[in-house]
């Protein structure tokens, strides 16, 4: 019926996946190092289950603004290669802490073939049952070192510089691992 023709319809996207991870979003109600971000909760999880949707709204935002239609994905459609089939360019991961060794292998290739990934917080630092990696595998990918055990998780503020026509510069809010390194 109609239902399914409008499931079922291609949109358009503008090349742009946001991959929605359900053990990534497990991940973060299990990160200990957010029950200090700002001192709001005691309880873990409790700050994450408010910031994941916030987080994802963000990109959501962020993406329709600045490349149009986007498209979410799922692991299993990552895994069985859709983004190559479908021609996407770039994938998101927002929060994605938890990858299995398929997804990561799913993601390297698409990079290989040519794709960009972006990605913002702790990317692949666990398995998909949140068992942390010993080194993330997306490391070397990214050129960066993570501390897949023990995140150290704050509210930080980043001050961007303006254009040549502004005379002021942008500070924003944003979290960040201190344990990063570069």
């Amino acid at each position: 019926g109609l239902g399914k023709l409008i499931h079922e319809a291609d949109r358009g996207n503008s090349g742009v996946a946001l991959l929605y991870s359900i053990a990534s979003v497990h991940h973060w109600t299990l990160t200990e190092a957010w029950k200090d971000v700002n001192c709001r909760s005691k309880r873990y999880g409790q700050l994450a289950s408010q910031a994941v949707p916030e987080n994802y709204r963000a990109w959501m935002t962020l993406l329709t603004d600045t490349t149009g239609p986007f498209r979410f994905v799922s692991y299993q459609e990552l895994t069985d290669g859709f983004l190559e089939k479908r021609g996407f360019r770039m994938l998101v991961l927002p929060w994605t802490q938890a990858l299995s060794p398929d997804q990561i292998k799913a993601v390297k290739s698409f990079v290989k073939k040519g794709g960009t990934v972006l990605a913002d917080l702790r990317p692949g630092v666990s398995d998909a049952h949140c068992k942390p990696y010993d080194v993330s595998p997306l490391d070397e990918m990214f050129g960066i070192v993570q501390n897949t055990r023990a995140p150290e998780i704050r509210k930080t503020k980043i001050t961007l510089p303006r254009g040549e026509q502004a005379d002021t510069e942008t500070v924003i809010s944003a979290k960040s691992d201190l344990t990063l390194k570069l």
